[in-house]
């Protein structure tokens, strides 16, 4: 079976991406010309999807209006690190795949294949620190019912 090389650049991308949403976002950048347009609309999307997944968490969790604004304070301490590592990894996707497409060896395309993952680790990093300060915000109860849905999130991913 013969590759193309945009079915090769795809390829490598998903080992890196965290989210089907963003898979289809980078397949699409790639065949369109308006990659910033469609980035930007599933940002958007994204941060929509966010903020109905936190109003549905934190009912689930029962939270108090303090608990809960505790928590906003959390994700907003976040949010420009994550959006930042956000945009730095979809910058270094984008020189892959222009280095894929000209005769980069393969030494420089694994190197340039290593930041992104490094970029991608960073970021999940942050997220799980993200959550063991919202998981410090918790009682007990809330605690275990927290633990319960981190792992059904998981399993569904």
């Amino acid at each position: 079976m013969k590759l193309n090389l945009k079915t090769l650049i795809i390829l490598i991308t998903l080992t890196t991406i965290s989210s089907p949403i963003k898979a289809i976002a980078q397949e699409i950048s790639l065949t369109n010309n308006k990659p910033i347009e469609i980035a930007q609309n599933k940002q958007n999307s994204e941060e929509i999807k966010d903020n109905e997944r936190d109003g549905k968490f934190w009912k689930t969790l029962n939270l108090t209006a303090e608990q809960k604004q505790q928590m906003k304070t959390i994700k907003q301490k976040y949010q420009p690190q994550m959006s930042s590592l956000k945009t730095q990894i979809e910058t270094e996707r984008e020189k892959l795949a222009k280095m894929m497409e000209s005769n980069q060896p393969d030494n420089s395309l694994r190197s340039q294949h290593q930041k992104i993952v490094n970029l991608d680790e960073k970021k999940h990093s942050l997220k799980f620190e993200s959550m063991l300060e919202m998981r410090a915000v918790l009682n007990p109860t809330q605690r275990k019912q927290f633990a319960q849905m981190m792992n059904e999130k998981q399993n569904n991913h």
